[in-house]
């Protein structure tokens, strides 16, 4: 990107600043809670690792219980902060990130539903989590430099090398996020989709 910039500053005669749109959006929920999906912070056992995203952007980290049912359905802030529009909610769990092609952090707290009573999920309002049963995982980069988005697309008959990885392929979609980190010289993280929802 900065040789972009650099390169249109030749071309143009002037400065060049780079583009917001280049930049994975982040929306101010949950609030108080400023950690990004690419902290890895100076403790490793980060405990919050739930976060949404549309394709206008993504949340900020946060427990299940600041994505529960209520504030998807009925908060106005929510909305608000994770603006509706022609999109999906998707609600993920952060696996690892991957830095130059190897894993600098990994989800050691992995979400565990199962382990509550029913009564209790109900009362949190977070029953809709347990009951995905789909495996999906998703990579997430820090800009929009594949192919103008902030995820690595599947399926891409553009990208050939990811062209046979299904989304449920959870070791395959690692070693693509390792390939793509490697190749780009550019982070990458690895979630899991909890819950997806028509947003707008």
């Amino acid at each position: 990107m900065l040789k972009q910039v650099k390169d249109m500053e030749t071309e143009f005669g002037e400065k060049s600043e780079e583009s917001i749109s280049d930049q994975i959006t982040v929306h101010n929920w949950p609030y108080g809670k400023p950690n990004t999906i690419f902290c890895i912070g100076e403790n490793p056992e980060i405990k919050e690792n739930i976060f949404a995203a549309t394709n206008k952007g993504v949340s900020y980290l946060g427990s299940i219980d600041d994505f529960n049912l209520t504030y998807i359905t009925n908060s106005n802030e929510f909305s608000n902060d994770i603006p509706l529009g022609y999109t999906a909610l998707d609600i993920y769990e952060r696996m690892m990130v991957v830095n130059k092609g190897n894993i600098c952090w990994e989800n050691k707290n992995i979400l565990d539903l199962s382990s509550i009573k029913k009564e209790e999920l109900e009362e949190r309002k977070i029953e809709i989590f347990a009951h995905n049963k789909e495996e999906h995982y998703a990579v997430f980069l820090p800009d929009r430099s594949f192919d103008k988005k902030f995820c690595l697309g599947f399926g891409s008959v553009r990208y050939e090398e990811f062209f046979h990885i299904r989304a449920n392929q959870k070791d395959l979609v690692i070693a693509a996020a390792k390939k793509y980190s490697a190749e780009n010289n550019i982070p990458c993280m690895v979630a899991k989709r909890l819950y997806s929802c028509t947003w707008h």
